[in-house]
């Protein structure tokens, strides 16, 4: 185990490769003076979980790492599956978001 330098990390956005429709955002923060295990990937992490739970396969998935600055609360987002941008996209009516 070791503590990191940082307490923050990148937010990780794993997406449906097809659709690039977002199934989740992982957030990472260590606390001071929490230990994280020296080979923690928090990337290879986000992808197992959300394989796991949406039972979906990880080459589905797609992940991309953006600014934690950068997703703002109640706006709706996608990732384009081209370019493995996010964009900021108009909210369905079909599909209604909390």
């Amino acid at each position: 185990m070791s503590v990191p330098e940082k307490s923050t990390y990148p937010s990780h956005v794993v997406y449906d490769r097809n659709t690039g429709d977002i199934i989740h955002i992982f957030h990472m923060e260590v606390l001071p003076g929490a230990a994280v295990p020296k080979d923690f990937d928090p990337r290879k992490d986000a992808l197992a979980t959300t394989a796991r739970l949406t039972k979906k396969g990880e080459n589905e998935l797609g992940i991309i790492e953006v600014d934690r600055g950068l997703i703002a609360r109640n706006i709706h987002y996608r990732v384009d599956p081209e370019s493995r941008q996010l964009r900021e996209v108009a909210r369905s009516k079909e599909r209604p978001h909390s």
